[in-house]
């Protein structure tokens, strides 16, 4: 994900660490789960999310612009 404008705020787990329950954001900044990690991406950035790695995100600021791609083997994209 390349962050290009604004800020966010990205939670991140391992996929071995356990499933942290599901809340809304301003509760992970009030109490962040064990085993999870909290990054802020600013503009230029670039953050690689694992496969199978858990997140829950934020954005700190009112307009947020990202680019990224989600999805599997890019291989096949020639293929009809």
């Amino acid at each position: 994900l390349a962050q290009l404008h604004g800020r966010k705020a990205w939670w991140l787990a391992p996929p071995d660490a356990p499933t942290p329950p599901i809340l809304p954001p301003w509760e992970y900044a009030a109490r962040r789960p064990a085993g999870v990690t909290l990054c802020v991406t600013q503009p230029g950035d670039i953050l690689y999310l694992p496969t199978d790695w858990w997140h829950a995100t934020w954005n700190l600021d009112d307009f947020v612009v990202a680019m990224g791609w989600e999805g599997g083997w890019s291989a096949g994209w020639h293929e009809g």
